[in-house]
Protein backbone atom coordinates (compact mmCIF):
# COMPACT_ATOMS: atom_id res chain seq x y z
CA UNK A 1 0.00 0.00 0.00
CA UNK A 2 1.06 3.53 -0.46
CA UNK A 3 -0.31 6.47 1.07
CA UNK A 4 0.29 9.84 2.99
CA UNK A 5 1.06 10.26 6.75
CA UNK A 6 1.06 13.31 8.99
CA UNK A 7 4.50 14.75 10.45
CA UNK A 8 5.81 17.34 12.61
CA UNK A 9 4.02 20.26 11.82
CA UNK A 10 1.46 19.17 9.64
CA UNK A 11 3.53 18.11 6.90
CA UNK A 12 2.58 15.24 4.82
CA UNK A 13 4.70 12.73 3.92
CA UNK A 14 4.76 10.21 1.24
CA UNK A 15 4.84 6.41 2.64
CA UNK A 16 4.79 2.56 1.79
CA UNK A 17 3.69 -0.02 3.33
CA UNK A 18 4.86 -3.64 2.94
CA UNK A 19 3.33 -6.89 3.50
CA UNK A 20 4.29 -7.58 6.41
CA UNK A 21 3.33 -3.60 7.90
CA UNK A 22 6.65 -2.20 7.74
CA UNK A 23 6.49 2.01 6.51
CA UNK A 24 9.13 3.39 4.42
CA UNK A 25 9.04 7.01 3.94
CA UNK A 26 9.64 7.70 0.68
CA UNK A 27 12.27 10.92 -0.41
CA UNK A 28 11.03 14.20 -1.40
CA UNK A 29 12.37 15.40 -4.53
CA UNK A 30 15.16 18.74 -3.73
CA UNK A 31 13.43 22.14 -2.88
CA UNK A 32 9.99 20.54 -2.03
CA UNK A 33 8.50 20.36 1.68
CA UNK A 34 6.18 18.05 1.38
CA UNK A 35 3.82 15.63 -0.76
CA UNK A 36 0.59 13.68 -1.09
CA UNK A 37 0.36 10.08 -2.59
CA UNK A 38 -2.43 9.91 -5.68
CA UNK A 39 -1.80 6.59 -6.48
CA UNK A 40 -0.14 3.29 -7.06
CA UNK A 41 1.06 0.93 -9.39
CA UNK A 42 1.02 -2.87 -9.51
CA UNK A 43 4.70 -2.77 -9.90
CA UNK A 44 5.29 -0.67 -7.10
CA UNK A 45 5.61 2.57 -8.44
CA UNK A 46 4.07 5.54 -6.73
CA UNK A 47 2.80 8.87 -8.11
CA UNK A 48 1.52 11.99 -5.91
CA UNK A 49 1.75 15.86 -5.93
CA UNK A 50 4.78 17.58 -4.00
CA UNK A 51 4.35 21.04 -2.54
CA UNK A 52 7.86 23.76 -2.89
CA UNK A 53 6.11 25.36 0.70
CA UNK A 54 4.82 23.94 4.35
CA UNK A 55 1.50 25.65 4.14
CA UNK A 56 -0.98 25.27 1.35
CA UNK A 57 -1.32 26.58 -1.29
CA UNK A 58 1.83 26.90 -2.58
CA UNK A 59 3.32 25.62 -5.76
CA UNK A 60 4.03 22.09 -6.78
CA UNK A 61 4.35 19.59 -9.43
CA UNK A 62 3.30 15.73 -9.65
CA UNK A 63 6.01 13.34 -8.67
CA UNK A 64 7.06 9.88 -9.56
CA UNK A 65 8.60 7.49 -7.23
CA UNK A 66 10.46 4.67 -9.27
CA UNK A 67 10.94 1.28 -7.85
CA UNK A 68 14.53 1.93 -7.82
CA UNK A 69 14.39 4.14 -5.07
CA UNK A 70 14.57 7.31 -7.95
CA UNK A 71 12.17 10.30 -7.42
CA UNK A 72 11.55 12.13 -10.41
CA UNK A 73 9.56 15.58 -10.77
CA UNK A 74 6.89 15.32 -14.18
CA UNK A 75 7.47 18.06 -16.36
CA UNK A 76 6.04 19.23 -19.25
CA UNK A 77 6.32 19.03 -22.71
CA UNK A 78 8.94 21.78 -24.12
CA UNK A 79 6.85 25.02 -23.80
CA UNK A 80 3.65 23.56 -22.56
CA UNK A 81 1.52 24.64 -19.62
CA UNK A 82 2.25 23.88 -16.26
CA UNK A 83 1.03 20.62 -14.50
CA UNK A 84 -2.01 21.38 -12.28
CA UNK A 85 -3.38 18.08 -11.09
CA UNK A 86 -2.82 15.26 -9.33
CA UNK A 87 -1.47 12.45 -11.32
CA UNK A 88 -3.19 9.26 -11.66
CA UNK A 89 -1.26 5.71 -12.60
CA UNK A 90 -2.28 2.24 -13.98
CA UNK A 91 -0.53 0.00 -16.72
CA UNK A 92 2.70 1.63 -16.30
CA UNK A 93 0.79 5.13 -17.56
CA UNK A 94 1.13 7.83 -15.52
CA UNK A 95 -1.19 10.55 -16.17
CA UNK A 96 -1.66 13.94 -15.64
CA UNK A 97 -3.55 17.48 -16.45
CA UNK A 98 -1.72 20.65 -17.33
CA UNK A 99 -2.63 24.30 -16.88
CA UNK A 100 -3.84 23.61 -20.62
CA UNK A 101 -6.59 21.53 -19.94
CA UNK A 102 -4.28 18.80 -21.66
CA UNK A 103 -4.27 15.30 -20.82
CA UNK A 104 -0.83 14.26 -21.13
CA UNK A 105 0.83 10.80 -20.60
CA UNK A 106 3.85 9.58 -19.12
CA UNK A 107 5.13 5.65 -19.71
CA UNK A 108 6.68 4.47 -16.35
CA UNK A 109 10.02 3.93 -17.92
CA UNK A 110 11.11 7.15 -19.21
CA UNK A 111 10.55 9.29 -22.21
CA UNK A 112 8.67 12.46 -23.09
CA UNK A 113 5.05 12.94 -22.48
CA UNK A 114 2.44 13.24 -24.96
CA UNK A 115 -1.18 14.92 -25.47
CA UNK A 116 -3.66 12.44 -25.29
CA UNK A 117 -6.56 14.98 -25.59
CA UNK A 118 -7.55 18.71 -24.43
CA UNK A 119 -10.31 20.19 -23.01
CA UNK A 120 -10.17 18.13 -19.91
CA UNK A 121 -11.77 19.19 -16.65
CA UNK A 122 -10.62 16.84 -14.56
CA UNK A 123 -8.56 13.45 -14.35
CA UNK A 124 -10.09 10.71 -12.18
CA UNK A 125 -8.58 7.23 -12.99
CA UNK A 126 -6.99 4.84 -15.34
CA UNK A 127 -7.11 1.23 -15.43
CA UNK A 128 -4.93 -1.82 -16.85
CA UNK A 129 -7.09 -2.10 -19.88
CA UNK A 130 -6.00 1.48 -20.44
CA UNK A 131 -9.43 3.34 -20.19
CA UNK A 132 -8.67 6.96 -18.56
CA UNK A 133 -11.68 8.20 -16.72
CA UNK A 134 -12.30 12.37 -17.32
CA UNK A 135 -14.48 15.19 -16.94
CA UNK A 136 -14.61 17.20 -20.18
CA UNK A 137 -15.73 19.78 -22.56
CA UNK A 138 -15.20 18.21 -26.00
CA UNK A 139 -17.57 20.55 -27.78
CA UNK A 140 -17.73 23.70 -25.85
CA UNK A 141 -19.66 24.95 -22.89
CA UNK A 142 -20.99 20.78 -22.09
CA UNK A 143 -19.19 18.93 -19.25
CA UNK A 144 -19.27 15.26 -20.11
CA UNK A 145 -18.43 12.35 -18.13
CA UNK A 146 -16.43 9.73 -20.18
CA UNK A 147 -14.10 6.98 -20.59
CA UNK A 148 -11.02 7.89 -23.59
CA UNK A 149 -10.31 4.36 -24.88
CA UNK A 150 -7.47 4.45 -28.19
CA UNK A 151 -7.00 8.51 -28.50
CA UNK A 152 -11.22 8.63 -28.26
CA UNK A 153 -13.76 10.20 -25.49
CA UNK A 154 -16.75 7.47 -25.49
CA UNK A 155 -19.21 9.60 -23.18
CA UNK A 156 -21.05 8.44 -19.98
CA UNK A 157 -24.68 8.87 -19.55
CA UNK A 158 -25.97 10.61 -16.68
CA UNK A 159 -28.46 9.38 -14.11
CA UNK A 160 -30.95 11.45 -12.29
CA UNK A 161 -29.43 15.00 -11.16
CA UNK A 162 -25.95 15.33 -10.40
CA UNK A 163 -23.52 12.01 -10.89
CA UNK A 164 -19.95 12.24 -10.98
CA UNK A 165 -18.17 9.10 -11.76
CA UNK A 166 -15.25 8.63 -9.16
CA UNK A 167 -13.89 5.03 -9.47
CA UNK A 168 -13.11 2.58 -12.29
CA UNK A 169 -12.25 -1.07 -12.40
CA UNK A 170 -9.92 -3.03 -14.42
CA UNK A 171 -13.34 -4.28 -16.37
CA UNK A 172 -14.25 -0.44 -17.20
CA UNK A 173 -17.21 -0.59 -14.73
CA UNK A 174 -17.48 2.15 -13.06
CA UNK A 175 -18.87 3.16 -9.28
CA UNK A 176 -20.67 6.64 -8.91
CA UNK A 177 -22.37 8.54 -6.69
CA UNK A 178 -25.77 10.16 -8.29
CA UNK A 179 -27.78 13.20 -6.14
CA UNK A 180 -31.62 13.04 -7.33
CA UNK A 181 -33.92 14.97 -5.81
CA UNK A 182 -31.69 15.51 -2.27
CA UNK A 183 -31.01 11.59 -2.25
CA UNK A 184 -27.45 10.40 -2.76
CA UNK A 185 -27.21 7.08 -4.17
CA UNK A 186 -24.48 4.60 -5.00
CA UNK A 187 -24.15 2.99 -8.56
CA UNK A 188 -22.64 1.05 -10.30
CA UNK A 189 -22.48 1.48 -14.24
CA UNK A 190 -20.53 -1.32 -16.47
CA UNK A 191 -18.71 0.84 -19.77
CA UNK A 192 -17.87 -2.57 -21.83
CA UNK A 193 -20.75 -1.89 -24.04
CA UNK A 194 -20.58 1.71 -24.66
Amino acid sequence: MAGTQGGPGGLQHPVLWSPRRVVRELPLPAGYAQATVTGLDEDGTVVGFALTEPTDPSPGAPVVWRTDGSVQVLTPPDGGAELNGFPVIGAARILAVNGASELLEWDVRGGAPRVLTDSVQRLSAVNSRGSVLISAFPKGDVLVDGLVRNGELRPIPRFGGISRPNALSDRDTLYLQTNDRGDSVPMKYDCTAS
